[in-house]
């Protein structure tokens, strides 16, 4: 982040599903796209459990169901800062942890809704996912629990290969 000097502003791409469309045979990806709106900077409280925690804010039109998606930081071209070549450059970013609601009810010409979603993004960094995914019992715990798939071509199910 610092080494390309990303900050407020920035582009951001989001990859997930959109969960109120589920296809007959798979489900589509979506793109969503916003940018940096808060640094990580001043914690933000939980609202269930009331314990800090470091989050992005982004400019996004989230919704429910995009919890967990990844969202990276698209750098253009023109900001090659050290690194070679004219290419669009990515970053993971983060992962969408939710987004905020406006409780209401809010009142539009003809009807009133009971929320509206804000525009506002709330984004785990990157840091924080992999401090939770390599801490030493994590790692312990998915080695413990570990199994390497393969596919039964005859009968097209998923079984475990053997230790």
């Amino acid at each position: 982040m610092q080494a390309q000097k990303i900050g407020i502003g920035e582009d951001v791409i989001v990859t997930g599903l959109f969960s109120e469309v589920a296809g007959r045979h798979r489900n589509l990806p979506v793109v969503r796209a916003g940018i940096i709106a808060a640094m990580p900077e001043e914690p933000l409280q939980d609202l269930r459990s009331g314990l800090d925690y470091r989050a992005y804010m982004v400019e996004l039109r989230s919704f429910g169901g995009l919890s967990g998606s990844p969202v990276f930081v698209r750098l253009d071209p023109n900001r090659a800062y050290g690194v070679g070549g004219n290419m669009t450059r990515y970053y993971l970013l983060g992962l969408i942890r939710g987004h905020w609601d406006s409780y209401g009810p809010v009142k539009f010409p003809d009807n009133e809704i009971e929320t509206m979603n804000l525009g506002m993004g709330i984004v785990t960094p990157i840091d924080e996912v992999c401090r939770v995914l390599f801490q030493s019992s994590e790692v312990h715990w998915r080695r413990q629990r570990e199994r390497v798939y393969r596919v039964d071509m005859s009968g097209g199910r998923w079984t475990p290969e053997p230790p």
